[in-house]
């Protein structure tokens, strides 16, 4: 047999015919205990005496112990699988940042000190320091809000009660405003709510629309028929909570607000002299065909119509089915009752507005003299 080659393990050549085949090397491996190995590990543990101690508590009939190193062990066992089981720690809370915040969102760019400063030297203006309802435009101004929320601004300091309000009184009602609402929405909502409640209910909204008709431009005339005073401030209530409130539970809350275009038809009061521009609320000549249809449907003039009056509306306009909707209670909000009020007869009439026709101009800035 020639040299294997460098480099190349020797394999040996297989056997030729009628020669014994050569006999494979064992491979490594755990050794298999011999049968004299077993008997002698057997023999060694039954010398062992906690062993021995236990098999004689078994003969006796005792209940089985384990042994004391098993015991350790055990135990040993047991506290790791103890440290497996802790619930991890929960996460810190700076590592989810907040995303709900019911009084809009806080904004860092805000100097309260610097609003501040610039309210007080507003107020020096004024005698003693103390701010009537007059005064307020200024003062809304100084606070960087829309004209025509001085009324809301005047009765959330407290005016309406002592017909002025103090620097002092004013300073810190405007400070907590600042430090807990963060938008318009929630400032509006805090100024006019009832204290305990955080949303509005109708009555909440009367002396700021009652302001709205002492002043506005667009309004003058109304100023020698005040009769007519309480009749568009309904009227305009009732559109606002159609349009604003549209879960229908008698409450403007602060996301509902946030969500209508009434806040921008406020500010645009300051900049439209033209009330009837200001279609979505506030106009005079929807009042006017809102509630003179109204009127001419109360034909007893109680301020309540039935269902045969409403149906009289635009020539039998609605149909039977619609009118049984509308006195069942599910569209005005209110339970079923087989009349309408002034102000829950309002809202079928203002959503039929379009049927009618609107009167002229001229018309509609005059108090008619059979409407009383």
């Amino acid at each position: 047999m020639e040299r294997a080659e460098h480099g190349r393990p020797d394999r040996p050549e297989p056997a030729g015919p009628g020669q014994p085949q050569p006999r494979e090397r064992a491979r490594p491996g755990p050794r298999r205990p011999m049968r004299g190995d077993m008997r002698l590990r057997d023999l060694s543990l039954r010398q062992d005496p906690d062993l021995r101690q236990e098999l004689a508590s078994l003969a006796r009939g005792c209940d089985f112990v384990l042994p004391s190193r098993f015991k350790k062990r055990l135990k040993a066992f047991q506290q790791v699988q103890t440290k497996k089981e802790e619930p991890l720690p929960p996460a810190a809370s700076q590592s989810i940042p907040a995303f709900y915040f019911p009084r809009g969102r806080p904004q860092d760019t805000v100097n309260i000190d610097a609003v501040i400063a610039k309210i007080e030297r507003t107020f020096a203006q004024f005698p003693h320091e103390r701010a009537t309802m007059e005064d307020m435009g200024r003062v809304a101004k100084a606070c960087g809000c829309p004209l025509y929320w001085k009324g809301p601004l005047f009765c959330g300091a407290g005016g309406e009660r002592t017909g002025s309000v103090s620097v002092h009184k004013f300073v810190a009602m405007w400070r907590k405003v600042l430090q807990n609402c963060h938008d318009d929405a929630a400032k509006f909502v805090h100024l006019l709510m009832n204290p305990g409640c955080n949303y509005l209910v109708q009555e909440d909204f009367i002396p700021f629309l009652q302001d709205v008709v002492n002043t506005h431009p667009g309004l003058a005339f109304l100023k020698e028929a005040s009769e007519f005073h309480s009749r568009y401030i309904t009227t305009v209530i009732q559109r606002i909570f159609y349009t604003v409130n549209r879960s229908w539970s008698g409450r403007i809350t602060c996301a509902e607000l946030r969500r209508s275009s009434f806040l921008q038809n406020v500010a645009l009061l300051e900049e439209e002299a033209d009330i009837n521009q200001l279609t979505e609320f506030f106009s005079y000549e929807h009042f006017y065909v809102i509630y003179c249809k109204f009127w001419e449907l109360d034909t007893d003039h109680d301020l309540l119509i039935d269902a045969q009056d409403l149906a009289r509306h635009n020539d039998h306009a609605i149909s039977s089915r619609m009118i049984d909707r509308i006195f069942s209670g599910a569209v005005t909000r209110y339970v079923s009752a087989p009349l309408l009020c002034a102000s829950s007869g309002l809202w079928p009439l203002s959503r039929c507005v379009h049927l009618c026709r609107s009167p002229p101009t001229g018309a509609a800035r005059s108090v008619p003299a059979n409407v009383t």
